[in-house]
Formats: C-alpha cells, sequence, structure tokens
C-alpha cells in the first residue's frame, strides 16, 4: 500500500475497505486479483448451494422423473443470480472506477457505472444459453454435466464405484461441476468480461476513440487461441476479431480462464506497436469448458 494511503489509515482519515478500494483504482493488477477472488468466493457458494439442493431432491426422490427435472432446473437461473448478482454488480461498479480513472473520466463516472451495472443484469440474469457466462448457460452446463454423471452413478460406472455406495460417492464425484475448481474457472473468465465491457461503456461516447486493440500477456503462457490475436485492431463498433483458424471470435474473453485485454486507439494511435509485438504463440489449446 502507498505511503500516503497508509498515512490516512494511521491517521483515521479512512479506514480499512476504504484504502483497499482506493488501491485497487490506482492498479489494475490488484483489482483482477480481487475480483476473481470475491467472485471465485461467490461462484463456489452458489455451485456448492446447487449441489445441496440436487442432493436433497435425490433424498426425497432417488429417481425423479424428465418433468420433475426440468421444473428442478427452471428454478436455478434464479437461486445462482440470487447468490451470485451482487457479486457481479460490485465487481463491476469498481471496473468502472478504475476504468474511468485511467480514462481521466471520473466526472461521468456515476453515468459510466450505471450504464456497466446495468449491463450485468441485463447480461447475466438472461437464460439465453447463448449468453456465455450467464445463468442459463451455466446451468445447462451444470445440468448436462450432471446428467451423466449421475447415469454413471446409477449403472455402476463411476471408476470409483457406483450407486451401492449411495448419495457420498455421487456428491464426491460431481466435485468438478460445483466445486472451487470450476469457481476459479467462471471467476477469472467473468472478471475479463467484465473489465472487457466497462472498457466498451467507457469509450462509447467517446468520439475520438475509433479502434480497439487486443492485449495479451505476450509470453509462452498465452495459449494458441489468443496467441494470434495478439495486437490485432477492429473497428470501435465490431465485438469480435479474426482469428486465423477460428474465423471471426467474439471477446474478450475468448475462452474460459482468459485474461486478455482489450485498449482502445485513436485515428493517430492505431499504427503504434504494441509491446510484445514481436510475440510467436506455440502453446497448447486450453481445454474449452466452463
Amino acid at each position: 500500500m502507498s505511503p500516503i494511503l497508509l498515512a490516512m489509515l494511521a491517521a483515521g482519515a479512512i479506514d480499512q475497505p476504504t484504502a483497499n478500494r482506493i488501491e485497487r483504482t490506482m492498479d489494475p493488477e490488484a483489482m483482477r486479483v480481487w475480483a476473481e477472488a470475491e467472485l471465485q468466493r461467490a461462484f463456489t457458494g452458489g455451485l456448492n448451494a446447487q449441489q445441496g439442493r440436487l442432493i436433497d431432491l435425490l433424498r426425497d426422490n432417488p429417481n425423479p422423473t424428465a418433468a420433475q427435472w426440468d421444473r428442478f432446473w427452471a428454478g436455478e437461473g434464479e437461486a445462482l443470480w440470487a447468490a451470485t448478482g451482487d457479486t457481479l454488480t460490485d465487481v463491476a461498479s469498481e471496473m468502472a472506477i478504475l476504468q474511468a480513472s485511467t480514462a481521466d473520466l471520473a466526472g461521468t463516472f456515476s453515468f459510466i457505472n450505471q450504464q456497466t451495472t446495468d449491463w450485468v443484469h441485463d447480461y447475466y440474469i438472461n437464460a439465453d444459453v447463448a449468453n456465455p457466462g450467464a445463468m442459463g448457460q451455466l446451468n445447462l452446463t451444470s445440468r448436462t454435466r450432471f446428467a451423466q454423471t449421475f447415469q454413471d452413478w446409477r449403472l455402476g460406472e463411476l471408476e470409483t464405484g457406483g450407486a451401492a455406495d449411495g448419495l457420498p460417492q455421487l456428491i464426491r464425484a460431481t466435485a468438478d461441476i460445483f466445486g472451487p475448481v470450476r469457481g476459479e474457472m467462471i471467476a477469472v473468465t467473468e472478471t475479463t468480461r467484465i473489465r472487457a465491457e466497462s472498457q466498451r461503456q467507457i469509450e462509447e461516447g467517446e468520439e475520438s476513440t475509433t479502434f480497439w486493440r487486443v492485449l495479451t500477456t505476450a509470453d509462452d503462457r498465452v495459449c494458441e487461441i489468443c496467441g494470434p490475436l495478439h495486437g490485432q485492431v477492429q473497428p470501435k463498433v465490431s465485438r469480435t476479431f479474426d482469428h486465423p483458424s477460428l474465423g471471426a471470435i467474439s471477446g474478450p474473453p475468448f475462452h474460459v480462464r482468459c485474461r486478455c485485454s482489450i485498449t482502445p486507439l485513436t485515428d493517430l494511435t492505431r499504427d503504434i506497436a504494441p509491446l510484445g509485438d514481436d510475440f510467436v504463440h506455440d502453446g497448447p489449446l486450453p481445454e474449452p469448458k466452463d
């Protein structure tokens, strides 16, 4: 923490949460670390609760009908939003502060903050499974993966045993669907999505901003999805970039756990090469799960 913030804390001018928030707005990496941690906590909690409701359903009825499964999953979008919506909104608000201060647009923060948080509600509550990371798509993934594991469990085809082991066996077998690993995957991905969207909201009304450029970390950890996109420039109105093998690809994020970003350009700055412009990628393709 900076000496100024430490001095203000010592003098009682600000409290610790306020100091932490100010520090995040001054450091994009600190903001990302905080956002990922907050979202991982929220999504892991929401997914754990979802697993608990599934197990309760099976305790009461070990053989649900298709209609009963449909009724269960129909309410899960709202339940997952209830567990994660406040955190998604808080992260979006803090990202808006960061982007507004970076773009020297602090005077319009309230407007930008409202735009960004409105987008969060419109995007994530959506039951449309075409919205990556939204409640509908996340629940479809949970439902599909759980259905397969449940079937394997009933048939005794799980590696560590079958239905004779009881519900504890099913709980263990679905840990990757409802546990912290998937929570972390979602958190990293959605932090990237919210960061990019807050930038788009910031630059929407800026006439001088005419293009977006993709920035990766430009090191040997960058995957082969993102590597070829490094430095690519597209018009501001576009939400897609041209991948040499995948075609038009929307983002960031471009895949699960993507940490790429976009930066605004003007007609004057578009021809300035980004850091790492000589970067060439030769790493493996990440597994496209959410």
